[in-house]
């Protein structure tokens, strides 16, 4: 009985860890909140009226790489532009979102 049960437990423990890693592409079309995000000049491109990118609101977090995102392009009400470098030599740019 405890064999059987910390087999099932081991299972269910084991199970998360095959999952399939996913991106958030911005597929929701809610949107994204008012601000100012920054992204890798590198990643960024336009798609059917999104702007792709690695966006975050944080200037660490780009400077990082975080998850690809896209903001659609009527939201911006600047931008894109040229923003800082990362210390890893990646230029960014930023965008402001209405």
């Amino acid at each position: 009985m405890t064999r059987s049960l910390c087999t099932a437990l081991l299972a269910f423990a084991i199970l998360p860890a095959c999952a399939p890693i996913t991106t958030n592409t911005g597929g929701g079309g809610a949107g994204v909140a008012s601000g100012t995000y920054y992204c890798w000049k590198s990643r960024y491109y336009e798609d059917s009226g999104k702007l792709m990118c690695n966006w975050t609101d944080s200037l660490k977090a780009a400077c990082e790489l975080s998850t690809h995102r896209s903001i659609p392009a009527a939201q911006i009400a600047t931008g894109p532009t040229a923003g800082k470098k990362c210390a890893n030599g990646e230029a960014l740019v930023e965008v402001t979102v209405k």
